[in-house]
């Protein structure tokens, strides 16, 4: 019987402490953006200044950000040996849609991150990023 107890007393903590609710978010996708257009593939190392996990996408609350990304280093080295490496790039994201994160260079040893496309598109998890 005690058992059975405290069977009952943990499901009804899970149910408290693990709401099952889905929040609306952004999708921020660094896939790689077409060359054609002046844009290049970025990674993305930190979001608000806290280092990230390098993923194809993110998936994060409205909200403003603060990114750093980088230039790939293959892009980079193509006639840029002394560009800067890194960029701060702040992006506002609405909920329900995606952004397109791209890196454009300017001119010679000058380049800067971009959202190349913005894509209306239905977004919901459980707990976002941001």
């Amino acid at each position: 019987m005690l058992q059975i107890l405290a069977l009952a007393l943990l499901v009804l903590m899970t149910g408290c402490v693990n709401p099952n609710r889905n929040l609306t978010c952004a999708a921020l996708a660094n896939t790689p953006a077409p060359q054609a257009e002046g844009h290049y593939s970025v990674v993305v190392t930190h979001i608000n200044g806290k280092p990230v996990v390098s993923a194809p996408i993110f998936y994060l609350a409205p909200g403003t950000y603060n990114l750093t990304i980088m230039m790939p280093h293959e892009t980079v080295v193509r006639g840029y040996k002394h560009m800067p490496v890194s960029h701060e790039l702040s992006v506002h994201l609405l909920a329900d849609h995606r952004y397109q994160l791209g890196g454009v260079l300017a001119s010679k040893g000058v380049w800067h991150g971009d959202i190349w496309q913005t894509l209306a598109e239905p977004c919901s998890m459980a707990v976002p990023l941001g």
